[in-house]
């Protein structure tokens, strides 16, 4: 796939992002590739996708979420990536234990 600016390894990065997070993406994988590419800073937006589905997979694993609940827990994470914080109104079915449980791992260092 021709690019104008991203690497092979970005490449198969959004491909791995894009294989574990599609169905919560609204993009098919062509596009979230051209969008990534006309990124001002593609690295940077890399890092931000890899950091919320990490914490989200982590949070999916530990926590026990209804189908709602987890619905809700991807929006949790991109808030709290976008404005560290998880405290929306919006989100009625996670517990407080379950939101800090998702503050707790966005805020670690993913290391154990």
């Amino acid at each position: 796939m021709e690019t104008k600016q991203l690497t092979n390894g970005q490449i198969v990065r959004i491909r791995i992002l894009h294989e574990v997070m599609g169905a919560k993406w609204s993009s098919d994988l062509k596009q979230t590739i051209d969008n990534f590419d006309l990124d001002m800073a593609p690295e940077q937006e890399l890092q931000f996708n890899e950091r919320a589905v990490a914490t989200y997979l982590v949070a999916m694993n530990t926590l026990q979420l209804t189908t709602e609940a987890s619905n809700e827990c991807w929006s949790a994470v991109i808030d709290l990536l976008l404005r560290d914080r998880i405290q929306d109104k919006r989100n009625m079915h996670l517990t407080e234990e379950m939101r800090h449980k998702i503050t707790e791992v966005f805020r670690s260092d993913f290391t154990s």
